[in-house]
Protein backbone atom coordinates (compact mmCIF):
# COMPACT_ATOMS: atom_id res chain seq x y z
CA UNK A 1 0.00 0.00 0.00
CA UNK A 2 3.13 2.56 0.77
CA UNK A 3 4.58 1.48 -2.67
CA UNK A 4 1.47 2.49 -4.37
CA UNK A 5 0.72 5.70 -2.38
CA UNK A 6 3.93 6.59 -3.40
CA UNK A 7 3.68 6.19 -7.12
CA UNK A 8 0.14 7.67 -7.01
CA UNK A 9 1.98 11.10 -4.84
CA UNK A 10 4.54 11.23 -7.76
CA UNK A 11 1.64 10.69 -10.39
CA UNK A 12 0.12 13.58 -9.10
CA UNK A 13 3.02 15.72 -9.00
CA UNK A 14 3.83 15.31 -12.33
CA UNK A 15 0.22 16.24 -13.58
CA UNK A 16 0.02 19.07 -11.63
CA UNK A 17 2.90 20.35 -13.05
CA UNK A 18 2.38 20.25 -16.69
CA UNK A 19 -1.54 21.62 -16.29
CA UNK A 20 -2.79 25.03 -15.75
CA UNK A 21 -6.12 26.40 -14.64
CA UNK A 22 -7.61 27.92 -17.87
CA UNK A 23 -5.86 25.09 -19.61
CA UNK A 24 -7.88 23.15 -22.41
CA UNK A 25 -7.23 19.76 -23.04
CA UNK A 26 -7.85 16.20 -23.94
CA UNK A 27 -9.14 13.70 -21.57
CA UNK A 28 -11.14 10.33 -21.50
CA UNK A 29 -14.09 9.54 -19.54
CA UNK A 30 -12.94 7.19 -17.04
CA UNK A 31 -16.24 6.89 -15.05
CA UNK A 32 -19.73 8.27 -14.67
CA UNK A 33 -21.84 9.10 -11.20
CA UNK A 34 -24.89 10.96 -10.44
CA UNK A 35 -22.80 13.58 -9.69
CA UNK A 36 -20.35 13.72 -12.69
CA UNK A 37 -17.94 12.48 -14.90
CA UNK A 38 -14.39 11.32 -14.00
CA UNK A 39 -11.91 11.95 -17.19
CA UNK A 40 -8.58 10.80 -17.29
CA UNK A 41 -6.27 13.01 -18.38
CA UNK A 42 -2.86 10.57 -18.37
CA UNK A 43 -2.91 8.58 -15.47
CA UNK A 44 -4.75 11.17 -12.99
CA UNK A 45 -8.43 11.62 -13.31
CA UNK A 46 -10.44 15.21 -12.72
CA UNK A 47 -13.59 15.69 -11.78
CA UNK A 48 -16.55 17.37 -14.09
CA UNK A 49 -19.75 17.95 -11.78
CA UNK A 50 -22.94 17.34 -13.40
CA UNK A 51 -23.50 21.21 -14.10
CA UNK A 52 -20.05 21.74 -16.12
CA UNK A 53 -20.85 19.12 -18.41
CA UNK A 54 -23.24 21.15 -20.64
CA UNK A 55 -24.90 24.62 -21.22
CA UNK A 56 -28.48 22.71 -21.47
CA UNK A 57 -29.44 21.03 -18.25
CA UNK A 58 -28.13 17.78 -17.43
CA UNK A 59 -30.20 14.97 -14.56
CA UNK A 60 -27.85 12.15 -15.27
CA UNK A 61 -24.34 12.19 -16.88
CA UNK A 62 -24.80 8.90 -18.11
CA UNK A 63 -27.92 10.51 -20.64
CA UNK A 64 -24.51 12.85 -22.45
CA UNK A 65 -21.34 11.04 -21.77
CA UNK A 66 -20.30 7.44 -21.90
CA UNK A 67 -17.39 5.92 -20.66
CA UNK A 68 -14.83 5.92 -23.14
CA UNK A 69 -15.66 9.03 -25.05
CA UNK A 70 -13.19 11.65 -26.09
CA UNK A 71 -13.83 15.23 -24.36
CA UNK A 72 -11.90 18.59 -24.07
CA UNK A 73 -12.09 20.09 -20.42
CA UNK A 74 -10.92 22.95 -19.56
CA UNK A 75 -8.94 22.76 -16.18
CA UNK A 76 -11.22 25.36 -13.77
CA UNK A 77 -9.30 24.49 -10.37
CA UNK A 78 -5.84 22.50 -9.27
CA UNK A 79 -5.73 22.02 -5.60
CA UNK A 80 -2.50 20.13 -5.11
CA UNK A 81 -3.39 19.40 -1.48
CA UNK A 82 -6.04 17.29 -1.52
CA UNK A 83 -5.34 16.11 -5.09
CA UNK A 84 -8.18 17.26 -6.95
CA UNK A 85 -8.98 18.38 -10.37
CA UNK A 86 -11.71 20.52 -11.33
CA UNK A 87 -12.89 20.60 -14.89
CA UNK A 88 -15.14 21.48 -17.42
CA UNK A 89 -16.99 20.93 -20.75
CA UNK A 90 -19.37 23.32 -21.26
CA UNK A 91 -16.50 26.03 -20.62
CA UNK A 92 -15.21 24.99 -24.03
CA UNK A 93 -17.68 25.29 -26.07
CA UNK A 94 -19.98 28.27 -27.51
CA UNK A 95 -22.91 28.73 -24.83
CA UNK A 96 -26.22 29.92 -25.75
CA UNK A 97 -25.73 33.46 -24.78
CA UNK A 98 -23.08 33.48 -27.45
CA UNK A 99 -25.36 32.23 -29.98
CA UNK A 100 -28.45 34.65 -28.56
CA UNK A 101 -25.86 37.65 -28.86
CA UNK A 102 -25.30 37.04 -32.83
CA UNK A 103 -28.90 36.76 -33.56
CA UNK A 104 -30.97 39.58 -31.35
CA UNK A 105 -29.69 42.68 -31.53
CA UNK A 106 -30.63 45.78 -28.18
CA UNK A 107 -34.03 47.09 -28.38
CA UNK A 108 -35.07 44.46 -31.33
CA UNK A 109 -38.78 43.44 -30.61
CA UNK A 110 -39.19 39.45 -30.11
CA UNK A 111 -42.05 37.05 -29.98
CA UNK A 112 -41.94 34.33 -27.25
CA UNK A 113 -43.18 32.18 -25.03
CA UNK A 114 -44.18 32.36 -21.54
CA UNK A 115 -42.49 29.00 -19.43
CA UNK A 116 -42.96 30.41 -15.88
CA UNK A 117 -44.97 32.95 -14.11
CA UNK A 118 -44.08 34.26 -10.60
CA UNK A 119 -44.84 36.98 -8.20
CA UNK A 120 -42.08 39.33 -9.72
CA UNK A 121 -42.80 38.87 -13.53
CA UNK A 122 -42.85 35.95 -16.21
CA UNK A 123 -39.76 34.24 -17.64
CA UNK A 124 -40.14 34.23 -21.79
CA UNK A 125 -38.11 31.80 -23.44
CA UNK A 126 -36.67 33.83 -27.01
CA UNK A 127 -34.98 31.17 -28.36
CA UNK A 128 -33.84 27.51 -27.67
CA UNK A 129 -32.54 27.38 -24.30
CA UNK A 130 -32.72 31.12 -23.76
CA UNK A 131 -35.07 32.53 -21.49
CA UNK A 132 -35.59 36.43 -20.59
CA UNK A 133 -37.48 38.24 -17.48
CA UNK A 134 -40.31 40.32 -18.43
CA UNK A 135 -40.72 42.48 -14.87
CA UNK A 136 -44.07 42.57 -13.62
CA UNK A 137 -43.70 46.19 -14.25
CA UNK A 138 -43.00 45.93 -17.77
CA UNK A 139 -45.92 43.28 -18.74
CA UNK A 140 -48.89 45.68 -18.96
CA UNK A 141 -49.67 49.41 -19.29
CA UNK A 142 -52.20 49.15 -16.42
CA UNK A 143 -51.15 48.40 -12.90
CA UNK A 144 -51.01 44.83 -12.10
CA UNK A 145 -50.50 43.20 -8.80
CA UNK A 146 -49.65 39.45 -9.81
CA UNK A 147 -48.52 38.62 -13.42
CA UNK A 148 -50.64 35.55 -13.45
CA UNK A 149 -53.76 38.11 -13.59
CA UNK A 150 -52.57 38.81 -17.49
CA UNK A 151 -50.19 35.68 -18.26
CA UNK A 152 -50.07 31.87 -18.42
CA UNK A 153 -46.76 29.45 -18.80
CA UNK A 154 -47.45 28.83 -22.84
CA UNK A 155 -48.70 31.92 -23.47
CA UNK A 156 -46.91 34.00 -26.88
CA UNK A 157 -46.01 36.95 -25.86
CA UNK A 158 -44.15 40.16 -28.12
Amino acid sequence: KAVAAQERAAQLAEVFSKLTVGEVVEGTVARLTDFGAFVDLGGVDGLVHVSEISHDRVKNPADVLTKGDKVNVKILALDTEKGRISLSIKATQRGPWDEAADQIAAGAVLEGTVKRVKDFGAFVEILPGIEGLVHVSQISNKRIENPSEVLKSGDKVQ
